[in-house]
This record gives structure tokens, C-alpha cells and sequence, in this order.
């Protein structure tokens, strides 16, 4: 056992190395801002990634069993999960593990505090890049195709899906013997992605997105936007919506759990969608397809959803591309 885990220190050193650089740089600022550095919400984000490995652990017993139709069904998921090779198998992915669990509660801290380093004055600027590249309002463009309720509250629920790549993603980029080759190069933009575009770059260019323009700014611009989402909701659920009600209410109290802040430029959800895109293009042809969809639909769902300009996603798109680019520099380390 300890052998598999010095193997996985080894093979995930510089991933490691990363992450630990970002949490000495995240608690220094919040200590120079004063901000109390409990991180209580580590514990629910554990809760719910060891809900998440359960759930692939059920997964894989059921379509194991349904495979094998092994005579002795016992002996057979001993072998399976109590195994020398399963525990080292799992012992190994450890370390990124504890990072997944510990990382998402430091960059939601980050995210709410980029009122103190920053005003939120950019919005003006995105807004104005949009109807440059577009001769108006994203929204506006997209809504003789996607302004349906039915095709609303269907893209709402795909981008509430979103979440599942942190989670269940995560869990088979680290695990899956598919995608050992990329498994390195994923989790250093998937870090990095998080501290230059969801913390330094958002801070920099602090904005609020479309849906919380009028109610932080008083910037009426987007109020038929939201009049529309609004009226979709009374015929389908637009789950989006409760989303932006409760982000207002944790920024109104200035509370940084996890999940919690409020930025647009530039925009995770599509970064995160559009790193899958990168890591599993290779891996198959249906992962290929299914994750470049995903991406899209998250893309345009972000505009249709008024969380965020079209330009939010398209910055993100380039940024990822840079950061996947440099981490193909790396020599790839095996365990």
C-alpha cells in the first residue's frame, strides 16, 4: 500500500505541485484581506464525492454482474474490490482525490471575494464586444432558434448537468485506464483553468453576466431577457433560474460556501466543458461527439441562460486551448 501511494506522489508530483502553489497564493490573499480562512464546505464537497464514488461503485458492480453472470457472484466482487491490485488501483488516485475534495471550497472563497480586489465595471465593455462581433445582443441573435420554453428548460437542465463533470468526470479522468494518457495533461489545465480563468482572469475583469446586471448595477439592459426566462418558467421549470435567486442571496449576504460568488468574465462552465472536449478527442469517437455537444450546448445555454456574454465563453475557449497546449509541453510521468 505504501508503495502505491509513493507511485502515485511520483506519478502525479507536478499536478500536486500545482495545486498546492494555487493554495498558498488563495490563503495568502484572503489572509491579507482579513478574510477567515475555515473552509467548513470541505466537508459537504467531500460528502458529495464520496456520494459520487458510490454511485460508479454500484455502476460498476451492476454491469459487472450482468457481464460475467459469474456462478459465485460473492467470490466474484471479492476479487473485484478486495483484490491486492484493486486496492492499489484505487490507493493510487488518492492524492488527486484529496486535491478534487479540497479545491473547490478554496476556489469558491476566492470567487466571492472578488468584490475586494476588484469593481465590478466590465460589463459595459463585454457587452459593447458582443454587439461588435454580432451587431447585437447574443441573446437576441439566438432567440428565433432557442426561444421556446420546452427547448428553455431543456438547456436549463443541461447546464445544471454541468456539475456531474466536476464530480463523476473527474472521478473516471482519474480512474479510467482510457484516459491514463491524458489523465496528467487534464488535471493540470483542470487546476489551472480554475486559478487563471476562475479566479486572476474574473478578478481582472470582474463582471456580473446579464442576469444580475439590473439587480447589482441597475444596468436595465437585459430586463427583456429575463422577462422572457421569467414567463418560460411559468409553462416549464427553467432550473436556472432558483440558481441566480440564491446567488443573489448568498452575494446580498456576503457568504462564501461552496458553490458560492458571482462572476462572468470568463466563463467556467464552457472552460470546463470545452477541457473534455480536449481530453477525451482521442479517447473515442463517441466521446469526441458526445463532449463537443455538451460544450455547445453549454456555450450557447450560457448565453440563452443570461449567465454570461458570448464573449465570456469564447475567451475561455482560447485560454484552455493555451493552457492544454503548454501542458502538452510536459514530459507525461507513468505510476
Amino acid at each position: 500500500m505504501k508503495n502505491a501511494l509513493l507511485s502515485s506522489l511520483r506519478r502525479d508530483g507536478v499536478v500536486l505541485g500545482l495545486a498546492a502553489l494555487m493554495f498558498v497564493i488563495v490563503a495568502a490573499i484572503m489572509t491579507a484581506k482579513g478574510i477567515d480562512l475555515n473552509f467548513s464546505s470541505i466537508r459537504a464537497n467531500a460528502q458529495v464525492m464520496a456520494s459520487s464514488v458510490l454511485v460508479l461503485v454500484v455502476i460498476d458492480l451492476v454491469t459487472g454482474l450482468a457481464i460475467a453472470r459469474p456462478e459465485w457472484p460473492i467470490a466474484f466482487l471479492r476479487q473485484r474490490y478486495l483484490s491486492a491490485r484493486t486496492i492499489r488501483f484505487a490507493i493510487g488516485g488518492l492524492p488527486v482525490l484529496a486535491v478534487l475534495i479540497v479545491f473547490l471550497p478554496f476556489y469558491s472563497k476566492m470567487k466571492s471575494m472578488i468584490p475586494l480586489l476588484n469593481e465590478y465595471d466590465w460589463d459595459p465593455v463585454f457587452i459593447r464586444w458582443d454587439r461588435w462581433l454580432l451587431g447585437q445582443d447574443a441573446w437576441l441573435l439566438l432567440q428565433p432558434v432557442l426561444g421556446y420554453p420546452i427547448l428553455t428548460s431543456a438547456i436549463s437542465a443541461c447546464y445544471q448537468i454541468w456539475i456531474l463533470l466536476l464530480y463523476f468526470g473527474c472521478l473516471l479522468m482519474c480512474y479510467h485506464p482510457a484516459a491514463a494518457d491524458v489523465r496528467q495533461r487534464f488535471f493540470l489545465v483542470y487546476l489551472a483553468s480554475w486559478g487563471v480563468i476562475g479566479a486572476g482572469l474574473a478578478a481582472a475583469f470582474a463582471s456580473v453576466g446579464p442576469c444580475f446586471l439590473e439587480p447589482l448595477t441597475g444596468n436595465p439592459a437585459f430586463t427583456a431577457q429575463m422577462e422572457y426566462l421569467r414567463s418560460a418558467n411559468e409553462q416549464f421549470p427553467v432550473f436556472s433560474l432558483k440558481v441566480q435567486d440564491l446567488l443573489l442571496t448568498w452575494f446580498s449576504r456576503d457568504e462564501r460556501g461552496l458553490g458560492s460568488g458571482i462572476t462572468a468574465m470568463p466563463s467556467m462552465h464552457v472552460a470546463v466543458a470545452f477541457l473534455y472536449v480536449l481530453a477525451c478527442w482521442n479517447i473515442s469517437t463517441r466521446l469526441r461527439v458526445a463532449t463537443t455537444a455538451f460544450c455547445a450546448v453549454i456555450l450557447l445555454g450560457s448565453v440563452h441562460l443570461a449567465y454570461h456574454y458570448l464573449v465570456d465563453g469564447l475567451v475561455s475557449i482560447v485560454v484552455v486551448s493555451v493552457l492544454w497546449w503548454l501542458a502538452g509541453r510536459l514530459p507525461v510521468r507513468s505510476g
